[in-house]
């Protein structure tokens, strides 16, 4: 036995008795017990706090695991530690990591692959964990830095925070290429007691928790925290969505919902059994800053970036800076229904309080609130009039640059269609073509583009029962999403999770909906097929890759560079061509053993269309 080894078996495992808070935290290595069958250990980080709490649950033949910390070779040696030590009798079946974020995720790759546990995350966690692992960190930051312009801020400024946010790949093991998804609700039998999952909103998508009814216990991730208020900021990737209404309907259901004793395992700083006087803490904070923001903000449209003033003294540190403005983000959004009403001069977005906006309610006063599903805390500055919207027209055909900012009239509700407030729309080339009035369809002039959108019902036909008001939903009417609302026939309607932003939402359907007609209907590809994607760095390219994938194909992606290739690997090609300085069939042949592959999808045309033609041994499909 080597002497690593020796040091861990010869640890122990600690009681802890809990009133109020813990004093002592675990040793590197070391469990200590909570509660029958319920232990903490900790895991380094290489920031503040410096730590991320681990959760290990007697599963009787095994155990459950509750976060995987970040990937460095600190976690790495105190998770062997562990596993050689103290875990060391019986096996870990099971893995439960509760949000994306990488000190929590970091290690889950490494984890499952050293133990064989099955990785337990919600959809939305886990795939917003892959997104960010394939996006890579120049374009995230570059998303991210066009975000934080936008509202204001001073990108120069925000370096620091920048470089050291946005290298989320650098902490992260390779994801596990399965893993479970459970319902609020479902329950975990876990040795002698049941724990049943939540799921908690606002910190970020849809994380899990854990609640055992029986014994009062909570583990909650990074939702509730004993001795500060958890971060919601609003980074690009959230934008559109209200997370900070989410964040504190989050935690006052919880509140309501679980008893003053529970004993509290948060991802950060001690067990505790503090859980209303934690969640009144945070509620009060919110509510003394959003009622700053509510009276600065009432008078004249403000940036996110000139509410950073009266949120935080540590806005004046670069680092902290990039927090505080995504939290004031956060705030903004709660005064209009759009993440922003509109740029000024220089291209920032600006928002603004309306006059009967209310603060933040209190927990008492929630319940008292009217139920509406056009809630005027979160409404846009209103139109000229009551019987007109704003919207994006092409009056003469040509560039896009012919767009003008109009004031139109409502459209028209048909008994079989559905009124839309606009949140986000999709912008794509059909929509240059029809503006250039070269699309195969002509559109009478002036016209409204945008193929399609994402928002919020606001009204319903007679004969619609598929939406009701208040839905968040996504529309494809071809034309007109380019305005702050919308008319759609109720076929060309469809309600979206609560958990996908706006952003996210209206960029799918023309975009996966090509390339899924593509793919399954015209190239009618099938398991264990081989697909060339020509293009497969732009948007059409990339979704056919993730489709050929999530079917079972054998995917080999062709893009003019290296990054592009590297992205489409992530996202679930298993080899890749350079079209500009390899031969593609050639290379084909040599990766199918001369076969060629069953599918080429082709929207590029060209060069492309003829080096698919070459490979193929089966369909190809073209546009």
């Amino acid at each position: 036995m080597s002497s690593v080894n020796a040091r861990c078996q010869a640890r122990r495992i600690v009681d802890v008795d809990i009133s109020g808070a813990v004093a002592f935290a675990p040793e590197e290595g070391e469990l200590r017990r909570l509660a029958d069958g319920v232990y903490w250990s900790r895991l380094p980080l290489p920031y503040a706090p410096f730590h991320v709490n681990c959760y290990v649950l007697d599963d009787e033949d095994g155990w459950l695991i509750v976060e995987a910390g970040i990937d460095s070779p600190d976690t790495r040696r105190v998770w062997q530690m562990l596993l050689d030590g103290p875990l060391a009798s019986k096996p870990v079946n099971r893995l439960v990591v509760t949000h994306w974020h990488s000190d929590h995720v970091g290690l889950a790759g490494w984890l499952v692959a050293e133990t064989g546990a099955a990785l337990i995350m919600s959809d939305q966690e886990f795939s917003r964990a892959w997104k960010h692992c394939a996006l890579g960190r120049t374009e995230r930051r570059a998303q991210e830095s066009e975000h934080l312009r936008r509202h204001g801020a001073d990108v120069r400024q925000l370096a620091p925070w920048l470089d050291a946010g946005f290298d989320y790949l650098s902490h992260m093991s390779p994801l596990p290429s399965a893993y479970e998804s459970p319902a609020a609700g479902t329950a975990f039998r876990i040795g002698s007691d049941t724990f049943r999952v939540v799921h908690l909103g606002g910190h970020s998508p849809a994380a899990l928790g854990l609640y055992s009814p029986s014994s009062h216990i909570f583990i909650c991730g990074d939702q509730i925290a004993p001795e500060f208020v958890p971060s919601v900021g609003q980074l690009s990737d959230s934008a559109g969505q209200d997370v900070l209404s989410d964040y504190l309907s989050s935690v006052l259901s919880i509140r309501d919902a679980l008893p003053a004793d529970t004993l509290v395992l948060p991802g950060h700083q001690e067990p505790n059994m503090n859980l209303h006087e934690s969640i009144d803490r945070i509620v009060a904070y919110h509510r003394k800053v959003d009622g700053r923001i509510l009276e600065t903000a009432r008078d004249a449209p403000i940036s996110a970036a000139e509410l950073v003033p009266l949120m935080s003294r540590k806005a004046a540190d670069d680092v902290w800076l990039g927090f505080t403005i995504s939290r004031a983000i956060a705030y903004a959004t709660r005064l209009t229904t759009h993440e922003h009403r509109a740029p000024d001069r220089r291209g920032r977005w600006r928002c603004r309080a309306l006059p009967h906006r209310r603060a933040l309610m209190t927990n008492s006063e929630r319940n008292t609130m009217p139920d509406s599903p056009d809630d005027p805390r979160f409404q846009l500055v209103a139109p000229e009039s009551a019987d007109s919207i704003r919207a994006l027209v092409c009056e003469e055909l040509g560039p896009p640059s012919n767009l003008s900012l109009r004031t139109i009239a409502r459209h028209t509700l048909t008994p079989s269609s559905v009124r839309i407030r606009v949140h986000a729309a999709g912008i794509n080339f059909p929509d240059v073509l029809v503006i250039a009035g070269t699309y195969q369809v002509k559109r009478p002039l002036p016209l409204v583009p945008g193929s399609e959108c994402a928002g919020v019902v606001v009204e319903v036909g007679a004969e619609v029962d598929s939406v009701q008001v208040g839905d968040r939903v996504l529309a494809v009417p071809l034309v007109g999403c380019f305005s702050e609302e919308v008319v759609v026939n109720a076929i060309d309607v469809f309600r979206i999770p609560d958990a996908l932003s706006f952003a996210s939402a209206a960029s799918f359907p023309i975009i996966y909906g090509t390339s899924g007609h593509a793919l399954l209907d015209r190239g009618r590809l099938r398991e264990g097929d081989t697909v060339l994607v020509n293009g497969a760095g732009g948007g059409i390219g990339l979704a056919a890759v993730e489709i050929a994938y999530a079917a079972g194909a054998t995917v080999i992606a062709s893009a003019s560079s290296a990054e592009k290739r590297e992205v489409a690997l992530r996202h679930g090609a298993s080899y890749t061509i350079d079209h500009t300085s390899e031969n593609v069939s050639s290379r084909v042949a040599e990766l199918t053993n001369g076969r060629g592959v069953d599918v080429v999808v082709d929207p590029v045309g060209g060069d492309a269309f003829d080096s698919g033609l070459r490979s193929l041994a089966g369909v190809v499909v073209s546009w």
